[in-house]
């Protein structure tokens, strides 16, 4: 119990393997215990997760595993080779690029492109306003067309303050 309370309060997410090995032993202790109360799963089973441990885990059966590997990783190594130089060479000519795709960044990305329309918006806005002001204050004619700038303006910068 101890394992899944962990779990839960550091927010891992168990394999399903481990949670079924949990619920066997749980069983195989209670049962156990109805039928010898004095039973410690533990003891009981201590000598025989040793044995199977020694032969999992022996350097003999290590270096069996490591030898059928060998030609594996003999493969990856020679195709590693090429890819090392070539991303040496890049780095050297300053080509290297490393793409990141994360969900983190590419709404960062959204926002600061949202953020240069609505800036882009604003300062047209602004401009036209502006524009209209001058008119009007120069009282240019037609008298209409620095307040149908004004109009427009202000129209395009409350449409872009709202978005």
């Amino acid at each position: 119990m101890k394992v899944f309370r962990t779990a839960q309060r550091y927010e891992l997410t168990l394999q399903p393997q481990l949670i079924l090995l949990q619920k066997t032993l749980l069983n195989i202790e209670g049962l156990g215990r109805d039928l010898y109360p004095d039973l410690d799963v533990f003891k009981t089973a201590g000598p025989i997760m040793r044995e199977w441990v020694r032969e999992k885990m022996s350097g003999r059966t290590l270096l069996e595993n490591a030898r059928a590997q060998i030609p594996e990783i003999l493969t990856s190594l020679q195709t590693l080779a090429p890819l090392v130089r070539s991303a040496v060479q890049r780095a050297q000519d300053g080509r290297l690029r490393l793409a990141v795709e994360a969900p983190e960044i590419n709404a960062l990305r959204n926002e600061i492109k949202r953020a240069n329309r609505r800036r882009d918006k604003v300062t047209i806005a602004s401009a036209v306003i502006l524009g209209g002001i001058v008119w009007l204050a120069l009282m240019r004619e037609p008298m209409w067309a620095g307040w149908a700038l004004c109009g427009v303006g202000i129209a395009w910068l409350i449409s872009a303050i709202r978005r």
